[in-house]
């Protein structure tokens, strides 16, 4: 008789920690949101004048403008926020059992994932040609040298308002003052992250920008690949790499390509979740929604188009109506809360108006509407070709109608998400009457890519040389675009976000002639020079945002920005005295520095 064979037992214990993982997990969301209730409700019980006290040294005045009727609604709010924080925390606990199999659910998908990602990876390194390979790692290389070359262009009138106003303020002023939708809160967190690590540099300043437009690429090369495949995936990535609209706002402290890449990956997570319904895939849908809309709010554009790709593609996929509209209900609740759970301390300090009815978000009327629409249309597109050759830009809007129209012959899923998004967003401009900036519209590029991608991609993979062809030919696009955006140096003089070129000297210039009792006059350069001249150790506040008369008055003319010396010098206050004539002191190739100063 042989020797019985001995069953290895389960690991027990292993399985009951996983499972247990979740329990925990949701008693520690538990206690964050108790504790963030209790401080909430702390600070209401705070009397006006201690928080007045507090919040002074924050403002460039040293007089924080809060009123009494004002400090009351902030009270109002913040309990008001307390109360759903914890009904929020109760709703945890009396569901517990259900969130936890759901949780359960998503960490063991994500965990799988994750573990079968280097495998997969491996696979698609064995599967694919040397040329294939070699074209994308030249695509990569070439969008991160064509970033970093712009990486040096004197911080933007956004970014430095940005930097001034919220990333350099503590982190609990920084997320919740929304007095300008200025402030894309994402990209302030994160930014807050890396120049507390790596220093206030204009590198660091960028670096949640660059990442993320640099993500991009991969990105963009993913969900090509997922919607029309390998030919598709390396033309999709090749455009996205050196399109000169991206490879601005990569170099742009906001966040814009933060939304942008949040969009693929939740088309990416959308397209798995078709395809076998996965639990980790809707989770990733909602992360990414709400981290899209915590970044800046025009994440609802491409959001609604992926929920509306979802219910369509998955229909037509034959997916039952009823299980597909519960989870498509639950993925935009889990990205609802989120959103407010994220936007607590905004809602709380300024308010939920601060965010849903701002000075850019005002309704137009309908005649004023439709009289912007045609030039807002036609400056977006040029925006989108920017530094490309007109046939090229041809080529691209063909390929992108041909796509529209060929996509149930030419990939897996009847519509592309290009047209989803199209069909969400117009109605939804409607309803609001708003006509936006054209960088609002930023995260349109990489589905515009994708989509005239996936027709060229069809074509080329039809021969059987295409694939070599293509592969060389997206090299060649990559590094041909590249040139040309260095080239016509588009993206340095870009006035889209404001732009001082010469600031850093202009900054150091001031720093070493400026006295304290003399005022600065830099309208639409103001925010730029305070952070260069805070740099050089000069306290600026009282120089740049004083409207006291003073004796001396250095003016800065913003040459390329349009600026004129007699508009600024009529900005000056003319009560104490009358003005000299302006004395220029140093010129530059953007900028002019003169010196007003008052006679008697």
């Amino acid at each position: 008789m042989g020797t019985p064979r001995r069953h290895r037992a389960p690991n027990v214990s292993s399985a009951h920690r996983r499972i247990a993982t979740a329990p925990a997990v949701r008693l520690a969301l538990v206690g964050a949101l108790v504790v963030a209730g209790a401080v909430s409700v702390a600070i209401s019980l705070t009397p006006y004048e201690t928080l007045k006290d507090h919040l002074d040294p924050f403002t460039v005045d040293r007089d924080a403008d809060v009123s009494r009727g004002e400090f009351d609604d902030i009270v109002l709010r913040l309990r008001v926020v307390a109360a759903g924080l914890l009904t929020f925390g109760v709703a945890l606990v009396a569901f517990g059992t259900t969130l936890d199999r759901v949780v359960t659910e998503v960490a063991r998908s994500w965990w799988r994932s994750t573990r079968r990602t280097p495998a997969a990876l491996r696979q698609w390194l064995a599967n694919e040609t040397p040329w294939y390979l070699a074209s994308f790692g030249l695509i990569l290389a070439v969008a991160v040298a064509v970033r970093v070359a712009f990486l040096d262009v004197p911080l933007r009138y956004d970014e430095a308002t940005t930097y001034d106003n919220f990333v350099s303020q503590p982190i609990y002023v920084a997320l919740a003052n929304y007095a300008t939708p200025n402030n894309h809160l994402l990209h302030t967190f994160l930014a807050k992250v890396f120049t507390t690590l790596l220093g206030n540099e204009p590198w660091a300043i960028r670096l949640p920008a660059l990442l993320a437009g640099i993500a991009l690429i991969p990105a963009t090369f993913a969900l090509g690949r997922v919607l029309y495949g390998h030919v598709a995936a390396l033309i999709a990535a090749s455009l996205v790499a050196t399109s000169s609209t991206l490879v601005e706002y990569s170099t742009n402290a906001r966040g814009y390509t933060l939304v942008g890449l949040a969009t693929v990956i939740a088309f990416l997570a959308a397209a798995r979740t078709l395809d076998d319904n996965s639990v980790g895939a809707w989770a990733l849908v909602a992360v990414a929604g709400a981290l899209g809309l915590y970044a800046v709010p025009v994440m609802i554009y491409p959001l609604g188009g992926v929920l509306l790709w979802l219910l369509v593609a998955g229909r037509a996929a034959g997916h039952p109506l009823r299980p597909l509209l519960e989870r498509l209900a639950a993925c935009a609740l889990a990205i609802a809360l989120l959103t407010l759970v994220l936007y607590a301390p905004v809602y709380a300090a300024s308010g939920v108006r601060s965010v849903t009815s701002n000075e850019f978000v005002e309704p137009q009327s309908w005649s004023t509407l439709l009289e912007l629409l045609p030039g807002h249309a036609r400056d977006t597109v040029e925006t989108w070709t920017r530094d490309l050759p007109i046939i090229v830009s041809i080529l691209l809007a063909a390929g992108v109608a041909a796509s529209i129209v060929l996509t149930p012959r030419i990939s897996r899923f009847p519509i592309p998400p290009l047209a989803a998004v199209i069909v969400w967003t117009l109605p939804a401009l409607a309803l609001q009457r708003i006509v936006p900036f054209t960088r609002v519209w930023l995260f349109l590029v990489p589905l515009l890519a994708v989509t005239a991608a996936g027709f060229y991609g069809w074509l080329l993979e039809r021969p059987r040389w295409g694939a070599r062809v293509a592969a060389a030919l997206a090299a060649l696009v990559a590094v041909g675009a590249a040139l040309a955006v260095v080239a016509e140096d588009s993206v340095r003089e870009s006035r889209e976000t404001g732009a001082l070129l010469d600031a850093p000297a202009v900054a150091d210039y001031l720093a070493g002639v400026v006295r304290a009792d003399d005022r600065i006059l830099a309208i639409g350069s103001d925010t730029i020079l305070e952070y260069y001249l805070e740099r050089d150790g000069v306290e600026a506040g009282s120089l740049i945002y004083s409207d006291e008369p003073r004796a001396r008055t250095y003016v800065v003319v913003n040459v390329l920005g349009g600026q004129s010396l007699d508009d600024l010098v009529r900005q000056l206050h003319t009560s104490s005295g009358e003005l000299g004539p302006p004395e220029l002191l140093r010129s530059y190739p953007s900028a002019q520095v003169f010196l007003v100063a008052r006679r008697g």
